[in-house]
Order: C-alpha cells, then structure tokens, then sequence
C-alpha cells in the first residue's frame, strides 16, 4: 500500500489506527455504514482487520440497482462481515403521497426515507473521501455532529480512487460487477442528486432507464401520484416526469448522498 505523507507508514494501517483509537469505550458497537460500494468494501475489511467490535449495516434502497442488491445480499450471508440489512419504515409510494413533490436536490425526501435514518448516540464508520467532490475537502478524519448524536469516523478520507482499488485487488475483496462494466459510482438510479440538464446526465438517464425500466417505472409511479396534487402546473404525469428529469444542478456539488446522515450535520473537527 501507499505510504502515508506524515507517519511513513501504509495508509490502510493508519485507517485501521484510527478504528482502534476512536472506537467506542462502552458496550456499543462501532457502526459501518455500507452501501455495497467499492468505498465500502474497504471500510469493511478495514474494520475486521482493526479488531475492534462492530456492526456493519445497509439500508435497504429499492432505487439501487439489482445487481447492487444483489451483491449486498450475497456480502451479509458471510457471518464474517456482520452485515445486517435493514428496510424502510415506508414506501416510495406512501412517502409521495405524503410529500406531494417530487424529490430534489434541496428536498430529497428519498434519502431521508432510505438513508438518513442514523442511530442516536453511535459511533459511525463512512468511506467518505476528499477525492470525491469539492464539498468533501473540509472534512476530517474524525468528526462530530451537531446533534451530538455520536462521532463520524472517515478512515479513507484521504485515499483516492488508485489508492481505493489496489487496496480491494490487494486484498483480494469481493465487489460488484457494475465496476467492471465501466461505472465509476454506485447509487440510487436516477437519483435526484446527481441530476442535471447537459446531453451527457440526460444521455446516461436514458441508458439507466433501459437497463432498469422497473425502477424507472417505479419512479413514474412517483410522478403520477405527485402530478395529482398539481395539476394545475402541469398538463399530464409525462410533463412533470419529463420535468423532473431535466431539472438542474448546483455547481460544485458532489452527486452523492451521504449515507446514515447528510454531511452538513458536522459541527467540529477532532482529528485529521
């Protein structure tokens, strides 16, 4: 592995120092927040090797792609990685008829039904990294939320995406095939958060919407659902669909939601 620019020692052994530092002192379990991703992968083995007590957990996302699902399902058979999938307290549908909007960058209702669903008072692992959107360089290796509720430990904060996969082929770590076939990112399809209006998002949209056309057609349920409280803004569910499809995106913002808690919840930096 790499060696760390400070210590001179390999960076996966400066993650798994970090585990063993800042794992919890009481009865809890350190919490490993996975969502199948590469990033995941090696947050994972990161903490079998620390040896420290912990749980791994994935909430499960209908809006993920099969064969995500599928891999996580194969990954929590192994009693080795303590990998419980936990499932939603709603629908996609009720929580429609709930918010009566379509989820959006600054509203994405999805997310909070499916990820930011964090236990109070825990101890949470995430493979958040720097190389990852400008709106991760300010975070820490260790970090507190404001609510109080527990410290978030990003261990690979500072690893890239060479460092990421020599690391999984090293180590010889199972993960999904959607890497081989040529995605970069794993995620929600047609997440809200990674949406905008340029030829190339709308282009992959299309190719999500053809590979997937259940979840596509999930979403669609969606719209229809929503386009009842607003019918007077739009003409028919295929407006507000091709609407939704095409509305904008801030600059600088990474595309990718943050699992158990949105990263704005950081109050104060102990650690980098």
């Amino acid at each position: 592995m790499q060696l760390h620019a400070f210590t001179r020692r390999g960076i996966d052994e400066v993650a798994i120092d970090l585990l063993r530092e800042w794992a919890p002192r009481d009865a809890s379990l350190l919490l490993v927040a996975y969502s199948g991703g590469k990033d995941s992968c090696v947050i994972l083995d990161l903490a079998k090797r620390a040896g420290v007590p912990f749980e791994a957990r994935y909430h499960y996302v209908h809006l993920d792609p099969p064969e995500l699902r599928a891999f996580i399902r194969q990954e929590a058979r192994d009693p080795a990685n303590r990998l419980s999938i936990e499932m939603p307290a709603r629908s996609l549908v009720s929580m429609a008829h709930k918010t009566q909007f379509m989820p959006r960058r600054g509203a994405r209702w999805c997310c909070e039904l499916y990820k930011h669903r964090s236990p109070p008072g825990r101890t949470t692992v995430l493979g958040v990294r720097w190389a990852e959107g400008n709106n991760r360089r300010e975070r820490s290796s260790v970090e507190k939320r404001r609510s109080g509720a527990g410290l978030i430990l990003n261990p690979i904060v500072g690893w890239n995406n060479t460092d990421v996969w020599r690391y999984i082929r090293e180590r010889g770590l199972s993960y999904c095939g959607l890497y081989d076939e040529g995605e970069k990112r794993l995620g929600c399809v047609l997440c809200p958060l990674a949406r905008n209006s340029t030829p190339r998002y709308q282009a992959r949209a299309r190719r999500e919407i053809e590979r997937w056309p259940g979840i596509a057609r999930l979403w669609f349920r969606v719209c229809e659902i929503v386009w009842t409280y607003h019918r007077d803004e739009f003409a028919s569910p295929q407006a507000l669909w091709g609407w939704w499809l095409k509305s904008g995106r801030r600059e600088n913002d990474d595309g990718e939601c943050g699992l158990f808690g949105p990263p704005v919840e950081v109050a104060e930096v102990h650690a980098s």
